[in-house]
């Protein structure tokens, strides 16, 4: 459930710690967000399960050849998670795929800028359908 205009609880999965603390910072620190991480999939279903997130900051290539969408329709069906904001540094027609999957509200491309990561997340939230 969401408190405003804000998803109640987040939940970002990356395999990188520095992208984690960076996301931390914007977050929570800079944001005043709620959120919760991990870095890989056993770790994200069970904070999944624990929190039900409303939002998933998902890295779209894990580590190990974890593919983030696959996760993400895990998360989504078996765990109850809201929606998802992927994350990627690849380029190119990845886009309108990851748009098409059920409950992505955007798609994030990295670097991105900790200053404006929880006003980006806001603005997907509140543009969801």
């Amino acid at each position: 459930m969401a408190i405003g205009d804000d998803p109640h609880s987040i939940l970002v999965v990356d395999d990188d710690p520095d992208i984690r603390a960076i996301a931390a910072l914007a977050l929570v620190d800079l944001g005043g967000l709620r959120a919760v991480f991990a870095a890989n999939g056993p770790e994200a279903r069970r904070e999944a399960r624990a929190q039900t997130p409303d939002l998933v900051l998902m890295d779209l290539h894990l580590a190990d050849g974890e593919d983030g969408r696959a996760l993400w329709r895990v998360l989504a069906g078996e765990e109850g998670a809201g929606k998802v904001v992927f994350v990627t540094a690849a380029r190119g027609g990845e886009a309108e795929v990851l748009m098409a999957e059920p409950g992505c509200l955007g798609l994030i491309t990295k670097p991105f800028d900790p200053l404006t990561l929880a006003e980006t997340l806001r603005q997907l939230w509140m543009t969801r359908p």
